[in-house]
């Protein structure tokens, strides 16, 4: 499996010393079909935008090895029922931050992964299982296209951005996705096919359904050499954020078993992707697909 690895932050932090970041790579040499798969190519952190500081990127960098950032972009307090003019403005405000960013980062030779967070609508549901209210309606999806052409517009040929997500953990239920709306299968080809036309190599990230590893195996083929995809392992959540809200540094340990469920859980996708290039509903680069790993 070709990976890359990036762990999370607080909004607030004290002290890096209970990052555990860099215990989880032990956790990505994953092995599929027995044989053992190679490191990580990059390792990440993933830093709120209010947060990105220059001693922080500093410290992450020196101590920790990082070369790159994921930045989730967007207002989870403000996003729920906003759309229209006032979602763009929304997006604006958060790009203005991020610009105040950029210069940061680029300064230190790193790179920046932009998440999209925030779709037009924000949530319908947030209770499980979540559901984003553009896929209730085919306006909000037509919304999302468009703020993806501004997107590429503003930051596609910026040289500090790594890689772009296209939604963080798409969130749908499908007994809500209303006639003329698209699932999230048929949302993400038509903003591949819409970043496409005026970017044709900039570098995609593509989750499954709510950014669990199950929902890789769903996915559309997509024959695209720039796109890559991403899961979130939370079988590691608890040990991942040891040191965070008072309890000690490294006191959480490894769960026990986890890779091996890791590994089920993913096993479906990488037998649909071999499967695609067998037929050659994919080419044969396809396989084995490049992963980032959260």
């Amino acid at each position: 499996m070709r990976s890359n690895l990036w762990c999370s932050s607080g909004d607030r932090l004290s002290s890096w010393q209970w990052i555990v970041c860099s215990a989880l790579l032990s956790f990505i040499f994953l092995t599929f079909a027995g044989s053992v798969a190679a490191a990580p190519s990059d390792r990440g952190f993933q830093v709120p935008l209010p947060s990105m500081s220059a001693d922080l990127l500093d410290d992450l960098k020196d101590n920790w090895k990082v070369n790159y950032i994921r930045a989730q972009i967007g207002n989870n307090a403000e996003m729920d029922g906003t759309v229209g003019d006032a979602y763009i403005q929304m997006m604006e405000e958060q790009f203005a931050l991020l610009d105040e960013k950029l210069p940061l980062l680029a300064e230190r030779g790193l790179k920046l992964t932009f998440v999209l967070y925030s779709p037009p609508g924000g949530f319908e549901f947030r209770s499980g299982p979540s559901h984003h209210a553009m896929y209730s309606s085919r306006a909000l999806q037509l919304e999302f296209i468009q703020m993806w052409r501004q997107i590429m517009a503003r930051y596609g040929s910026n040289p500090t951005i790594r890689s772009f997500v296209l939604s963080n953990e798409p969130a749908m239920r499908k007994n809500r996705v209303a006639p003329g709306a698209k699932t999230w299968n048929g949302l993400l080809l038509e903003a591949i096919s819409a970043i496409r036309e005026t970017h044709p190599t900039v570098a995609l990230e593509v989750p499954g359904l709510h950014g669990s590893p199950i929902g890789l195996a769903d996915l559309p083929p997509i024959s695209d050499p720039n796109v890559s995809y991403y899961f979130n392992s939370y079988l590691f959540h608890g040990y991942q954020h040891s040191g965070v809200e008072g309890i000690a540094p490294f006191s959480i340990p490894a769960p026990n078993g986890a890779l091996g469920k890791l590994r089920q859980k993913l096993a479906p996708f990488y037998l649909r992707v071999y499967d695609r290039v067998q037929k050659r509903v994919l080419p044969a680069s396809a396989f084995p697909p490049r992963i980032n790993v959260g």
